[in-house]
């Protein structure tokens, strides 16, 4: 048996089901830097921590159109 046989592949998946449309943004450099930071002090990847906060941004500007 050779060492890729015996590695588990993971059961997860990296992104919810239906999350199958990339976006590409660009930030600056301090931008970047409080994502990386806040990835990692989250113990989450880059691209999960910036989708969060599109979610949480999306759901604050409903919060805020609900209201006006």
């Amino acid at each position: 048996m050779s060492t890729a046989e015996t590695i588990a592949h993971p059961t997860t998946q990296r992104a919810p089901k239906g999350c199958n449309r990339p976006v590409m943004t660009h930030v600056t450099q301090d931008e970047r830097d409080r994502l990386d930071a806040l990835a990692t002090e989250q113990q989450r990847s880059l691209s999960a921590t910036t989708r969060l906060l599109v979610l949480k941004g999306l759901a604050q500007l409903d919060a805020e159109a609900g209201a006006a």
